[in-house]
């Protein structure tokens, strides 16, 4: 018996049945990791640059990005919540993520904004600006239509 391939099997297996079941939000959740790694990165950078590096910042970091997957998980059950009940009263909805995904699209577009500032701080603002404006005009969209802005 080979325990290694046993084990890559469960977690292909694993993966698999997750990706099946949750279906609209995996690439999002995996484009979202991809981003914060980047962020952290280029956070150190900026923090290396201007010799401000901390191992108590950086854990703080870390947990704060952990949060987010708990704040995807709070959305996913807030999704099942809603196709639960419509489904116990014959309603069928097609998109079941939704909020989940929202929630996702909405700390992509954080960790992108994030990502720039700490270019920003790395080289002196030397990004291109448009792109910035428009990250921080799809936020104050995304904000202002759920009720978030600062109105």
């Amino acid at each position: 018996m080979n325990w290694n391939t046993e084990l890559k099997a469960v977690i292909v297996t694993a993966l698999t049945g997750l990706m099946a079941y949750f279906k609209i939000i995996v690439i999002p959740i995996l484009v979202l990791f991809v981003f914060m790694i980047l962020d952290y990165v280029t956070g150190l950078c900026a923090a290396w640059v201007h010799k401000e590096l901390s191992s108590r910042t950086g854990i703080i970091g870390i947990v704060k990005k952990v949060m987010y997957f708990v704040l995807i998980a709070v959305g996913i059950g807030a999704d099942w919540l809603i196709n639960f009940g419509l489904t116990a009263i014959d309603i069928h909805f097609e998109y079941g993520y939704l909020i989940g995904l929202f929630v996702t699209i909405w700390l992509i577009i954080n960790e992108l904004m994030s990502i720039l500032e700490n270019i920003g701080e790395i080289n002196g603002h030397a990004y291109p600006n448009f792109l910035k404006d428009i990250l921080s005009h799809i936020k104050k969209a995304i904000d202002d239509k759920s009720g978030n802005g600062d109105d």
